[in-house]
């Protein structure tokens, strides 16, 4: 099982960013990524600063009682943990890896 923290993908479309963070926009992981000068790798994109939201997810117990969050994509990121709401580890006595 994992858990969630709040975010949305970054590809999201201003709609879709307004439905996500609405959820709970103060509390919303979200970063500005400067582009790199490099036009022909990045194109269009070169030296402009692209928002990107974060989504956050960690193993949790099976029980973890947080709802699932729709998205309006039609599919649903599980267990979402919102606001001040404290994360649900699976053991939280154990290291576990971060991939990024």
């Amino acid at each position: 099982m994992q858990q969630c923290r709040a975010g949305l993908y970054p590809r999201a479309t201003g709609r879709e960013r307004a439905e996500l963070l609405g959820a709970d926009p103060a509390d919303a992981l979200v970063v500005d990524v400067v582009v790199p000068n490099d036009r022909e790798l990045y194109v269009n994109r070169a030296t402009q600063t692209v928002e990107y939201a974060l989504l956050v997810c960690y193993p949790t117990t099976a029980d973890n009682p947080y709802p699932d969050y729709p998205l309006p994509s039609g599919n649903a990121v599980p267990h979402m943990q919102q606001g001040a709401q404290p994360p649900i580890f699976a053991d939280p006595n154990l290291r576990w890896p971060v991939l990024l």
